[in-house]
């Protein structure tokens, strides 16, 4: 421009120069549940496979601009979005797009949200939203944190015989997960079995109780005698301080059975103990246990299960005061008629048959086949011991020079 005097003379051509700057807003969102005070994390855009939306709202919650996030969990609004010098803004994190209510889809939750990374930039309630003031520079990390809820599942144990007595019983591993903590480490007893004390290294569990540190060996229950079914309920907590569901363990209790395992029993002790390694299936071959009453006709006949166990419960017709036999064999049994030879997999042999483990309870005759005298108790450990035989293999030379003398 130039400037005109009175006189009429001009001056010299200036020049104005204005500069100015794209104002940015942004941030990202991190997958952050590790209960302290920061929001960070490793990015994410779509939780449980659900798209995140974050929204830049003005004062009067009117939706100025909407966007997705990137597949890194991040996001930035700039002139173009409305963003301007001395204005007041919320942004708002949810699962869908301009909207100006948070969201997170199903078993999400806010952990936080914070301006920079500092303490003093850090929302006071962790909702999903947050008020940003643009005066005259770019604001930067404009963060949420957002949490998976841990889970924790249900778990129903196969029947196993009632020890009778104070007896504990070792309850199944509890199945709990957690996206960020991976297996947590604290269970809640929600609520108690009405017919078993429920203990945790010995101290007995009640309703409500909170134990950290969490090792699932030491959880045991001692049920009333008799058939039961010992129910009780608990849920888990992550390091954001989030519960999970609720979650169910169901196991029923046998008050009156036979029961035992087969093992791979080729040690030679000599002793009268059957041990070693649990098997169902040497060489392949599926065995079966089968008890017979005392006509000598099958009563019942089921295969090993995989960890080498087997169970007759007194559901399954196995009554008090009466003797039995339990076979070991190759052959199901048929209810009814006679009962199956003792036969195991070729280059398998008996070692011993045994009622709780003891020599008293060694059975004489090593054939595959046990008595068992039930009374009014079950009776446990009625094992089995079977080994391979060893092999020798036929071996020829090429002739050679007899060295003589």
């Amino acid at each position: 421009y130039t400037a005109t005097d009175a006189a009429g003379v001009a001056s010299n051509t200036a020049t104005v120069t204005m500069a100015f700057t794209n104002l940015a807003l942004s941030g990202h969102v991190f997958d952050d549940g590790d209960g302290n005070d920061a929001v960070n994390g490793a990015g994410i855009s779509d939780p449980s496979n659900t798209p995140l939306y974050v929204t830049l709202v003005d004062e009067n919650t009117v939706a100025l601009a909407t966007m997705p996030l990137t597949a890194q969990g991040t996001y930035s609004f700039d002139n173009a979005d409305g963003v301007i010098p001395d204005t007041n803004y919320i942004v708002v994190l949810a699962t869908s797009a301009n909207a100006t209510d948070p969201s997170l889809p199903a078993n999400w939750n806010d952990t936080g949200e914070s301006i920079n990374s500092t303490a003093n930039g850090k929302d006071a309630t962790a909702d999903g939203a947050i008020a940003v003031s643009v005066v005259g520079s770019d604001v930067l990390q404009v963060d949420f944190g957002i949490n998976h809820a841990p889970v924790a599942a249900d778990k129903t144990e196969n029947m196993q015989l009632n020890p009778g007595g104070i007896t504990q019983v070792t309850v199944p591993v509890l199945e709990i997960t957690d996206t960020e903590d991976g297996g947590p480490t604290t269970v809640t007893i929600k609520t108690l079995p009405n017919n078993a004390i429920l203990y945790y290294n010995g101290t007995e569990m009640h309703a409500g109780d909170m134990i950290t540190n969490f090792d699932s060996a030491k959880l045991t229950v001692d049920p009333v005698d008799g058939d039961q079914t010992v129910v009780f309920s608990y849920t888990t907590t992550d390091a954001a301080g989030i519960e999970s569901n609720t979650a169910t363990v169901t196991m029923p209790f046998a008050g009156l059975g036979i029961a035992g395992t087969l093992y791979d029993d080729g040690n030679a002790n000599n002793n009268g103990s059957v041990d070693g390694a649990p098997l169902s299936n040497p060489s392949d071959v599926q065995l079966y246990v089968t008890l017979v009453g005392e006509d000598g006709n099958v009563i019942l006949s089921k295969s090993l299960a995989q960890d080498g166990t087997y169970l007759f419960a007194g559901e399954e017709s196995v009554t008090a005061n009466t003797n039995y036999t339990v076979v070991l064999s190759t052959a199901q049994g048929v209810a009814g008629n006679p009962a199956p030879a003792a036969v195991l997999p070729e280059n398998w042999n008996n070692t011993g048959e045994n009622i709780n483990s003891a020599g008293a309870g060694h059975d004489d005759d090593i054939n595959g086949a046990i008595a068992v005298s039930l009374g009014t108790v079950a009776v446990t450990q009625v094992d089995f011991g079977i080994n391979h035989a060893p092999t020798a293999e036929d071996r020829t030379d090429p002739a050679r020079s007899n060295p003589a003398g």
